[in-house]
């Protein structure tokens, strides 16, 4: 086990902003309440939301999932109201054995699942559920990287069942588990598009979402995965640039298809919090007060730059000839909501950036009325 923990947590990936803030808002101060694009959103007021039905308490989602299976699949959750209402896919990230404690979350709203190497590391040392697969690979000769891949596939695969009639029933819009290639291929192009078909085979559900970095090398990875009528889920997506890239290698990826594009999907994972846990630092630097006040402010910002950059990219006559032959948009989804400074509000990445046609987490805790 621990050796599967160190591949695990080989490798990290990431990257920096890449596009200045005032370079795509022409130097426009962004306040509270007026950032460029919010406009561009109508439904950012959530005032309406309800929350029928929601435990009022902070526990765990173990402990959750237990209350939620006492619910009626008739009651309505805020989560269903997320969707209904605003159009956004509640999404969770996470994903650990028995897969089945996902059932509750499906008749509680949540719409797709997602996960990554970390996700695995912890649910594969912290539980016993996969001793039993882990000692059999072990038996069969098979290596920490081949016996890493077991497990998880075991999981994806039984995940990709549990959800697959509501991907049947919004007609391959939600529904979905991703699965991630592996970390240690982040600037390797050829091994990426070779995992991601390998892993597609492997899986083989409908309902997968092949997870690839958005890192420069793997542009080209994507395209030529989304060509093979793969679909992905492109994360770790941090500054505009590099979004307008991930768009741009989807649109260029379903071209290269011939035939019938409706059965592709992919969603761009435009990371949040983590912006303003730099740019903070930056603010507190210059510690001025005209800087302080632009504390916490330009994740959100930016993110609004991010879905006014989608609603150009997926219009106009190049996007409507693809949609005729039944291409899905690629819907941004708001990963890294979660606060990382302490003394901000808990939906300080949830609340400003509900709209539709985009996906977001729902986190690990009880909303109330915080939304």
């Amino acid at each position: 086990m621990a050796a599967l923990k160190m591949y695990c947590s080989s490798a990290i990936v990431g990257t920096t902003i890449g596009t200045s803030l005032e370079s795509r808002t022409n130097g426009t101060t962004l306040a509270s309440g007026e950032f460029v694009g919010l406009k561009m959103m109508p439904s950012l007021k959530v005032a309406s939301f309800s929350t029928r039905s929601m435990p009022a308490s902070a526990a765990p989602l173990s402990q959750l999932a237990k209350c939620w299976n006492t619910l009626s699949t008739e009651k309505k959750t805020l989560l269903h109201d997320m969707y209904d209402q605003q159009k956004q896919s509640p999404w969770y990230d996470n994903l650990r054995r028995p897969v089945t404690m996902l059932e509750p979350l499906i008749k509680s709203g949540v719409r797709g699942v997602t996960s990554n190497p970390t996700i695995f590391e912890k649910a594969i040392t912290g539980s016993a559920e996969y001793d039993d697969q882990f000692r059999h690979c072990i038996r069969e000769g098979k290596n920490v990287e081949e016996a890493y891949w077991e497990l998880v596939i075991k999981d994806i695969q039984d995940a990709c069942d549990l959800f697959l009639p509501l991907y049947q029933k919004s007609a391959g819009i939600d529904g979905y588990i991703s699965v991630e290639v592996s970390p240690l291929l982040a600037n390797e192009t050829q091994q990426t598009i070779d995992s991601a078909k390998y892993l597609r085979k492997r899986v083989n559900r409908p309902n997968v979402l092949i997870k690839i970095p958005a890192t420069l090398e793997c542009i080209e990875s994507i395209k030529q995965v989304i060509a093979s009528s793969i679909s992905v889920n492109v994360t770790l997506i941090f500054s505009l640039a590099r979004y307008e890239a991930v768009i741009d290698a989807y649109l260029e990826g379903l071209e290269a298809v011939q035939g019938d594009l409706s059965k592709i999907a992919s969603v761009a994972s435009f990371f949040v919090s983590r912006v303003d846990s730099l740019v903070d630092k930056k603010l507190n630097a210059i510690g001025s007060e005209e800087a302080l006040e632009l504390k916490g402010k330009a994740a959100n910002a930016q993110a609004a730059l991010a879905f006014k950059l989608y609603q150009e990219k997926f219009s106009g006559p190049r996007w409507e000839a693809l949609a005729k032959r039944g291409a899905q948009k690629q819907r941004v989804l708001w990963a890294s909501t979660g606060v990382k400074d302490p003394s901000y509000p808990d939906t300080l990445y949830v609340n400003p950036l509900i709209g539709p046609e985009t996906v977001s987490f729902y986190l690990d805790r009880t909303w109330d009325n915080k939304i």
